[in-house]
């Protein structure tokens, strides 16, 4: 069995602590695919039949809205597991996109794999949790949506911060390059309002750009903003 292959599986929060044989059929059956840019995983309506883990890049989760305009539910890093419907309703059809947001990486691992380690009462509850916050996360997104655009933008830099953010000298330094398209798509809204929003925050020096980085200078301003209750 391929060392590097069964040492990522080793790593991941959710699979944590099992012992070889329990984790063994999981690494063997767990099929690697290449993303190009935009291309999909998995699409609305197909069958939820594989669980995936983020090998290498970002896979952006998205619904379709109004207008033809997408809603960017999550950004998923390495290491992260998406599409974890498969394992609590196996063949049941997807609602949403899955897409490379860049190049990426996935290892997808068919629901039968994970039946023994759902039985075991701590990873049943482990994965339980995981959805909990996911759904949490996204009740707070869709709260967002009836703020001001500037405390939207500010809020989805919080969130994106605390799952891909290097702190340094300067501030927190978000780990994935974003466009104004692609924050957009987070809060719902256009390119041209994302744009206006992040000039706002340099302003307030909140935030800098430095090679398409974005970095938060000052993380607790931002939460203030974020919090408050100024609407559209």
């Amino acid at each position: 069995m391929d060392r590097s292959k069964a040492s990522y599986f080793r790593s991941l929060p959710l699979l944590s602590g099992l012992r070889k044989a329990e984790l063994d059929p999981i690494v063997a059956s767990a099929q690697r695919m290449s993303l190009g840019r935009a291309e999909a995983v998995f699409r609305p309506g197909d069958p939820a039949r594989h669980a995936f883990w983020v090998a290498s890049g970002v896979v952006k989760l998205a619904i379709a809205v109004a207008k033809g305009r997408e809603l960017t539910l999550h950004l998923h890093g390495k290491g992260q597991l998406f599409g974890e419907g498969a394992l609590l309703a196996p063949d049941a059809p997807r609602h949403a996109r899955a897409s490379a947001h860049e190049s990426a990486a996935v290892w997808a691992v068919p629901y039968e794999a994970f039946a023994p380690i759902l039985a075991l009462p701590e990873y049943s509850a482990r994965l339980g949790r995981l959805v909990e916050d996911r759904r949490r996360r996204i009740e707070r997104r869709l709260a967002l949506l009836q703020r001001e655009s500037l405390c939207r933008v500010a809020g989805v830099l919080l969130e994106i911060a605390e799952e891909a953010g290097v702190r340094d000298s300067r501030g927190v330094i978000l780990g994935m390059k974003l466009t104004h398209r692609e924050i957009a798509g987070l809060i719902g809204s256009t390119r041209e309002t994302v744009s206006f929003a992040l000039m706002d925050l340099r302003r307030s020096a909140l935030v800098q750009v430095e090679e398409r980085r974005l970095v938060i200078v000052d993380p607790n301003g931002l939460r203030l903003l974020a919090e408050s209750d100024r609407r559209e």
